[in-house]
């Protein structure tokens, strides 16, 4: 079998050594660096490196914004992702986008260990920390919009009035606000609320159901 090559751009003090001496035993070739986001990006388009381990967040860009640039160049890296806080948005975008593994900054070596081998075989993986705080009820409740709904969320990120949602979609303004009404409803916002504003602070949460449900934004 041809050896793995894992890039951890993901610096953990607590057990770098233990677990890469453990990956090494498994036949894993390691490349570590403590960089920039930005360079995380350079290195895993030029590199090309079979599986990278990365923050969800660096100070100059997101982890997300990596994967998705890196995928824009076709890359076939496997990318798991490494969480800080953990909520079920961050976790849906996530396998919106093909994130193959998500694990905690606190998860120990059998962890770590256990995801790269499971993204290694295709098998997708979240860490037990991640499954233990999520709420599976709401998960599904973000993962289970209907295309109109989809729509209506995007359009509402975009700022488009709900008369204009009505014609856009053929639909009645009253169908639009009884769509809106199931959608907060599903998100668990309170009735005083505006769906523009969670839409606003949850972008991609809105490009994960676009590029989930439409092969391009609706028009």
């Amino acid at each position: 079998m041809k050896n793995k090559q894992v890039f951890i751009a993901h610096y953990c003090e607590n057990n770098n050594t233990s677990i890469e001496e453990s990956l090494i035993d498994k036949d894993y070739i390691i490349t570590r660096k403590k960089c920039s986001g930005v360079k995380v990006l350079r290195y895993v388009i030029r590199e090309k490196p079979d599986l990278c381990i990365l923050k969800s967040a660096y100070e100059d860009i997101e982890g997300l914004k990596i994967i998705k640039e890196a995928l824009k160049k076709n890359s076939k890296t496997k990318f798991i992702l490494v969480f800080k806080e953990i909520n079920e948005i961050d976790i849906v975008v996530a396998m919106q986008f093909n994130v193959f593994g998500c694990i905690s900054c606190n998860d120990g070596k059998y962890e770590v260990l256990t995801c790269l081998d499971k993204v290694h075989n295709n098998e997708r993986y979240l860490s037990k920390e991640i499954y233990d705080k999520i709420d599976e009820d709401q998960l599904s409740n973000y993962t289970n919009f209907t295309e109109i709904q989809t729509k209506i969320i995007a359009y509402i990120g975009f700022y488009i009035s709900s008369e204009k949602i009505a014609k856009k979609l053929n639909i009645s303004i009253t169908s639009v606000n009884k769509e809106i009404n199931f959608i907060k409803k599903q998100l668990r916002l309170g009735s005083n609320q505006p769906l523009y504003l969670w839409a606003v602070k949850n972008t991609n949460f809105i490009e994960a159901l676009l590029v989930n449900k439409f092969e391009e934004e609706p028009a």
